[in-house]
C-alpha cells in the first residue's frame, strides 16, 4: 500500500513538472563572467601594487645609500674632531709649560734686578778704583744676564700669544666642525625616520599583496569550480553529467535500496544539491520521512529522503552543491544515511551510474 501511494504521488509531480527546466536559467555562467572579470581586476591591483612595493623599495634603497653617505662624512668630521681636541689638549699642555717657563723666569729676572741694584748702590760707597772697575763688570755682567733672560721671556711670550691664537682658532673650527656633525646627525635622523616611515608602507602594501594574491586564490578556486558546474550543465542537459554527478553528501558507503542507494552518513550531515533546478517537491511522504525532489529538466529527477531538516521550499531554484537539508536516521539501513534517487519522468535510473567515481 504504501508503494503504491508513494508511486503514485512521484508519478503526479513527474507529470506536473514536465517542462520545469524552462523555469530556471544556467546559475554558473554569470557568475564566471563575474568572477573571471573580478580576476582580472584583482590581478591588475595586485599588479599595480607590486610596482608600488618595486618603487618603495627603490626609495628605501637610495635612503639607504644617503645614510651611508652620511655616515661617512659623519665619520670623518668626528675623526677630524678628535684630531682638533687632540692638538688642542697638546696645545693646552705646551701654553702650561710656557706659563710656569715665564713665571719662572719672571721671577729670576727680579732677582737679578735686585742683585744690579745693589751692585749700582755699591759703587756710591767704594772708594778704591779696583773695586769700582769690578763692581762695574759684575754690573755689565748681569746687565747682559738679565737682557739675555729677557729677550727669552719675549720669545716665549711671543709663543704663547702664537699658540693662544692656535687655540682660540682650533676652538672657532672645533665649534664649527661640532655645529657640522650635528647638522650631519640629525640629516641622519631625518633619513632613519624616512626609511621607518618606507619601511611602514613596504609591509602595509606587501600585507594588501597578500591579501589581493589569497583574493586572487580564492577566485580562481571559484572560478575552477564554476567551470567544473558548467561542464556538468554544459546544454542545461543534466544527462551529458551522467558520471560527473557529486555525491549529495559525504558519506562511508553506499547500500542499494528500492530504487535508489542509501548513503551512510553522521547524523546531521548536510544534504547538498548534485546539480541544478527547481524544487518541485518538498514534504513528507510516509515511509520517506521528510523529502526533497528536484527537477532538472528533461525529465530528469532527484530524489533526497529521510531528511531531518530541510532547508528549501517549493518553487525555489537551487544550484548545484546547495545544502538543502541534514541527513536523518534511515529504517531502511537502521541508522542514520540518506535516501538518494534519480528519475527520467517516472522510470528510476542507478544512481551509481551517475555519480562521480
Amino acid at each position: 500500500m504504501t508503494k503504491r501511494i508513494y508511486l503514485s504521488i512521484i508519478f503526479l509531480i513527474f507529470l506536473i513538472f514536465p517542462h520545469a527546466s524552462q523555469a530556471f536559467k544556467d546559475p554558473y555562467k554569470k557568475q564566471l563572467i563575474q568572477k573571471k572579470s573580478e580576476l582580472t581586476k584583482r590581478q591588475r591591483e595586485l599588479e599595480k601594487l607590486k610596482q608600488k612595493e618595486k618603487k618603495i623599495y627603490n626609495e628605501i634603497l637610495k635612503v639607504e645609500e644617503n645614510i651611508d653617505r652620511i655616515s661617512a662624512s659623519l665619520k670623518k668630521s668626528n675623526e677630524k674632531l678628535i684630531y682638533l681636541q687632540k692638538r688642542e689638549n697638546n696645545l693646552k699642555k705646551e701654553i702650561r709649560s710656557i706659563q710656569k717657563d715665564i713665571k719662572y723666569k719672571s721671577e729670576y729676572l727680579y732677582k737679578i734686578l735686585n742683585i744690579m741694584w745693589d751692585t749700582y748702590l755699591h759703587k756710591f760707597y767704594l772708594s778704591n778704583s779696583q773695586d769700582l772697575k769690578y763692581i762695574y763688570l759684575r754690573y755689565i755682567w748681569l746687565e747682559y744676564i738679565y737682557q739675555a733672560y729677557n729677550d727669552r721671556l719675549k720669545d716665549i711670550r711671543k709663543r704663547q700669544k702664537e699658540l693662544e691664537d692656535q687655540q682660540k682658532k682650533l676652538e672657532l673650527l672645533e665649534t664649527k666642525i661640532k655645529l657640522q656633525t650635528k647638522k650631519i646627525e640629525k640629516q641622519k635622523d631625518e633619513l632613519l625616520k624616512e626609511k621607518m616611515v618606507l619601511f611602514s608602507k613596504l609591509q602595509n602594501v606587501r600585507a594588501l599583496s597578500i591579501k589581493k594574491e589569497k583574493q586572487i586564490e580564492e577566485i580562481i578556486e571559484t572560478v575552477e569550480k564554476l567551470k567544473y558546474n558548467l561542464r556538468l550543465l554544459k546544454t542545461k542537459n543534466f544527462k551529458n553529467a551522467k558520471g560527473l554527478l557529486p555525491y549529495p553528501v559525504k558519506g562511508q558507503k553506499i547500500k542499494k535500496i528500492k530504487k535508489g542507494i542509501v548513503i551512510y552518513a553522521p547524523k546531521g550531515s548536510k544534504v547538498k544539491a548534485c546539480f541544478s533546478g527547481k524544487i518541485v517537491f518538498q514534504d513528507k511522504l510516509r515511509g520517506f520521512g521528510n523529502v526533497v525532489i528536484i527537477y532538472h529538466g528533461d525529465g530528469y529527477y532527484t530524489l533526497y529522503a529521510f531528511l531531518s531538516k530541510v532547508f528549501v521550499k517549493v518553487g525555489q531554484v537551487v544550484k548545484g552543491s546547495k545544502p538543502i537539508g541534514e541527513v536523518g536516521f534511515s529504517p531502511f539501513v537502521r541508522t542514520y544515511g540518506l535516501y538518494f534517487e534519480i528519475r527520467k519522468g517516472k522510470n528510476a535510473l542507478n544512481p551509481e551510474q551517475w555519480l562521480k567515481k
